[in-house]
């Protein structure tokens, strides 16, 4: 079961309301394993995180890519489910592009960054994300459900 809050941000004198998701449990599988990937999606944690980065040995990053986008497609999220997430590699490495170019065109309603240590790099990885959207999406809204 997911539980919302709202936050107020204090960055100006209007502190919008931002209403947040809370997630008590997210299982992590490896993206290189379907069963596993599967099965997780029968349990009753509040997210389901495939991961594409430590849990993948570099010879599998590429299938992992592809089984991945398959079960996001063959899969899509519904109301009581886990909410689906995949932890792509970390921007400092060469293997996050490529993650992207394959799980964004299934349109996960959330990536995982990891090690994000570069300030600088996740406006890249916006850039990236927008141009992805638009190449791979272009007619379509925000992702989720």
């Amino acid at each position: 079961m997911n539980h919302r809050i709202d936050i107020l941000i204090p960055r100006n004198r209007g502190c919008p309301v931002v209403t947040v998701e809370v997630r008590r449990s997210v299982v992590f599988t490896p993206g290189d394993q379907e069963k596993r990937m599967l099965k997780a999606l029968t349990l009753s944690a509040d997210m389901v995180c495939f991961d594409l980065e430590d849990a993948v040995t570099p010879d599998a990053k590429e299938p992992a890519r592809q089984l991945v986008k398959s079960v996001l497609d063959a899969m899509p999220e519904t109301t009581g489910a886990p909410a689906r997430c995949v932890r792509i590699n970390a921007l400092s490495s060469d293997e996050w592009r490529s993650d992207l170019g394959i799980v964004m065109q299934a349109r996960p309603p959330a990536l995982l960054v990891p090690k994000a240590e570069d300030p600088a790099a996740v406006p890249r990885l916006s850039v990236d994300l927008d141009a992805g959207e638009a190449r791979n999406h272009p007619h379509a809204g925000p992702p989720g459900p």
